[in-house]
């Protein structure tokens, strides 16, 4: 099955011979917490603080976040997350979001990372609001393609041209009309043209041109967010392709 994955990914996806730009991402950016010093980012950045991990990135798109789910926090929503590392992206959402479920999909290639990620999710993890999916991404979609299912889905898995595409568009199809993708690293800042910064900015401004029309963005920055408005049908995974 994975083979014919890669064989799909070979044949359909066309990586473009330039970065294209980001004429589609609008100046709209979330800031209303940092803005006005609320006393919830400072409580949320403490909460984050106190996991045991060794890489606190999300408190970096902390303000942007509090705000995306102001007023969702009461909701049954159904989060798909897409690299989850030691687990500080999953708790946080599942702090803010307190009826939500989340799948977390990771290969956990470091039983460290695995350990300390159950480690911070022991609460959730009791209350069965998180399901680990210990396997690549690729596997995943294998197995798992849900049509219009997922209220959020947060992309942080693979950062290469190849994967981000697949992860995306299968990602933008398992999203509920007026649903939330979530990317990360959008403005990572690396060394040379086609190393993990611009792979990711490739992928997703590709991902944008290809389906304008279908989203509406709600903020850019580190992180670019989407809400989808209807199915994107221009790239498709062919009929009966996982039997």
């Amino acid at each position: 099955m994975l083979r014919k994955l890669n064989i799909f990914l070979r044949k359909f996806i066309k990586k473009p011979n330039k970065i294209p730009t980001s004429q589609h991402l609008p100046l709209h950016k979330f800031n209303y917490f940092e803005k006005n010093n609320h006393p919830k980012l400072s409580y949320y950045k403490q909460v984050l603080l106190s996991l045991e991990t060794d890489n606190l990135w999300v408190e970096t798109n902390l303000n942007c976040l509090l705000n995306l789910f102001e007023g969702y926090q009461e909701k049954k929503l159904n989060i798909l997350e897409l690299g989850s590392y030691q687990g500080a992206s999953a708790f946080l959402f599942l702090s803010l979001l307190k009826n939500s479920k989340i799948t977390c999909v990771d290969s956990f290639k470091d039983p460290i990372n695995l350990k300390l990620f159950e480690k911070n999710l022991k609460e959730f993890l009791i209350k069965k609001r998180v399901i680990i999916n210990n396997s690549s991404t690729i596997s995943f979609f294998s197995k798992e393609m849900k049509k219009n299912f997922y209220d959020i889905i947060y992309i942080d898995a693979g950062h290469g041209y190849s994967d981000l595409t697949i992860d995306i568009h299968c990602s933008f199809g398992q999203v509920v009309d007026g649903g939330i993708i979530i990317f990360d690293d959008y403005e990572w800042q690396n060394g040379n043209l086609m190393s993990m910064d611009k792979n990711v900015r490739l992928a997703i401004n590709d991902f944008l041109e290809r389906a304008n029309g279908c989203y509406e963005v709600l903020h850019h920055g580190y992180i670019v967010i989407l809400k989808k408005t209807k199915d994107f049908n221009g790239f498709q995974v062919p009929k009966n392709y996982y039997s």
